[in-house]
């Protein structure tokens, strides 16, 4: 959703609540794709600690290195299901939660997470 900061003749317009057709098109794709997306974080997080395990992370070139692999898989995914923010939120979200659940520290999983979430917004 984008505000609209010209007070047009319609008023949903004028408190902001434009919608656009891409908005919409990205929510009702996040919606049919949920289950899809919860198995994708979870397959990004298994991808990512088969390549890096727990003991390495510590190695900021290797963590780097993994982190680009993962943002790319992430990004092929968004684009090939269309994620709007739901999607990708619900993506980033699994997938910190699956790297907790693979052994890696919350702090780490949260961080490289958030990496995540703003490298697939820029997009």
């Amino acid at each position: 959703m984008r505000a609209n900061l010209v007070g047009g003749a319609d008023p949903a317009l004028r408190y902001g609540l434009a919608i656009t057709l891409e908005d919409l098109v990205g929510l009702i794709s996040d919606l049919q794709s949920r289950k899809e997306t919860i198995e994708q974080g979870k397959l990004l997080a298994r991808e990512f600690g088969q390549r890096l395990t727990t003991e390495r992370i510590a190695d900021t070139k290797r963590v780097a290195a993994e982190f680009e692999v993962l943002a790319g898989n992430a990004l092929g995914f968004q684009r090939r299901v269309k994620l709007g923010v739901l999607g990708t939120s619900s993506l980033v979200n699994t997938f910190q939660w699956a790297l907790v659940e693979e052994g890696y520290p919350k702090d780490f999983a949260h961080e490289i997470g958030n990496q995540l979430a703003v490298k697939l917004a820029a997009d």
